[in-house]
């Protein structure tokens, strides 16, 4: 029987959080999901990345299931 193989999602939470647990907002899973669709997406910088998570296109990935 084959093995199931881990879906990006699941791999990106086995991802340790080096952040202090005062000044979290978001859940690094999540930030890592909607890096990696900024990137994909063509963002090449910090600031392309934020953009792009800012922008109607990160709500759009959020609303068709791509990331949770």
């Amino acid at each position: 029987m084959a093995e199931e193989v881990p879906g990006l999602l699941e791999r990106l939470a086995e991802v340790p959080d080096p952040r202090d647990p005062r000044g979290v907002r978001h859940a690094l899973v999540v930030v890592l999901a909607l890096t990696a669709c900024a990137v994909l997406a063509g963002a090449t910088s910090l600031l392309a990345v934020g953009e792009w998570i800012a922008g109607p296109r990160s709500w759009n990935a959020l609303a068709y299931g791509l990331i949770r």
